[in-house]
């Protein structure tokens, strides 16, 4: 009795050990994991279209590489349309810079002249500056890693979605030959629907993008900042990058709008604190939750959590994630659940 007691305790202790290494192993590797999940999401979108055309006799690789060109395409049809007036507004600044300085400088000697004797609390001294300028140098060197590390998860996930979609039949083969033969049925056919919420991630971000395209375009028109309609359409580009695409566009429109006048520049501070709030708590979570089944407060504390834990690209992959475990959930586990219930000689 002592030696059985002893054997299962040791099994799960065993067990225990086991599960707490493959997760601290799968957190270590967290990166590449997401980087996997992101590949399959896209892949899961792009599938579709590539069975479609397959049928009519193009290749999946053919298809891939005509909706990667596409994509590129469009960003940069839509890079050339702002450059023109970025270079414009770039040039009247820096020719502004002069006169900027100099009403700082002013500003700065009246607010001395003004406090008198506490002037000493606005004077600034060069190793006052040195710990700040230390700082920035060290946090633009750290954004400038992030982007590089960022550009290089990009190309890996593009490549790995690639290969998913023209390998898929031979993949999910193999992988179900891992499998006892009787679970491989029910397996099979799982793959479709899983894919199909993972997939559906990233219509869910084109109707996002679109939604917050039509809020920039129309706010900063109404506003009056110029090429309103070019900066909102790039700000629906840019929001495929959680937080990083909001500031960019942001920085972008300020900086326009501050070349017109200080209430252009405070509206359009106003209507992206407004875009912000909506993006957050209606547009996302409805519209990307629509797509992937999922409730919308499950959407938010998913994408919350996903940025947590791991920044930007947790958001990214935080929604495909949760719903297919969600889904997982639902088919070994809440459906037998139910049938259970139902059945009374259960």
């Amino acid at each position: 009795m002592k030696n059985r007691l002893f054997q299962r305790a040791l099994i799960a202790t065993s067990a225990v050990a086991l599960v707490a290494c493959a997760l601290l192993l799968l957190w270590t590797l967290r990166v590449i994991v997401i980087d996997v999940i992101l590949a399959i999401t896209v892949a899961s979108s792009i599938t579709p279209l590539a069975e479609t055309l397959e049928k009519k006799g193009l290749s999946r690789l053919f298809t891939v590489i005509c909706t990667y060109l596409l994509v590129i395409a469009f960003y940069t049809a839509v890079a050339f349309a702002i450059a023109g007036p970025f270079k414009e507004q770039a040039s009247l600044f820096v020719e502004q810079i002069p006169h900027y300085t100099a009403e700082l400088r002013d500003t700065y000697n009246q607010l001395l002249i003004m406090l008198g004797d506490k002037a000493s609390l606005l004077t600034v001294h060069a190793d006052d500056l040195r710990t700040p300028a230390l700082n920035m140098v060290g946090r633009t060197l750290n954004f400038t890693a992030g982007l590089m590390g960022f550009s290089l998860n990009t190309i890996l996930v593009l490549f790995l979605a690639a290969y998913f979609v023209v390998q898929a039949d031979y993949i999910w083969t193999h992988l179900l030959l891992w499998l006892p033969s009787k679970n491989r049925k029910r397996a099979a056919n799982l793959i479709n629907p899983l894919a199909s919420r993972m997939g559906g991630y990233i219509r869910g971000q084109i109707l996002v993008s679109t939604a917050v395209a039509a809020f920039f375009s129309i706010g900063l028109t109404l506003i009056g900042v110029k090429y309103g309609l070019v900066l909102g359409l790039l700000g629906g580009l840019l929001n495929l990058l959680p937080f990083v695409g909001s500031i960019i566009t942001t920085i972008l429109a300020l900086f326009v709008a501050a070349n017109q006048s200080l209430l252009t520049c405070a509206l359009t501070a106003l209507l992206f604190v407004v875009e912000q709030a909506c993006e957050s708590n209606f547009i996302v979570p409805y519209l990307l939750g629509k797509q992937v089944d999922m409730h919308p407060l499950v959407v938010l504390l998913a994408i919350l959590i996903g940025a947590t834990l791991a920044g930007g690209i947790g958001a990214l992959a935080a929604v495909p994630i949760c719903a297919a475990l969600l889904y997982l959930a639902q088919e070994f586990y809440f459906k037998p659940l139910q049938e259970s219930q139902a059945d009374p000689t259960a």
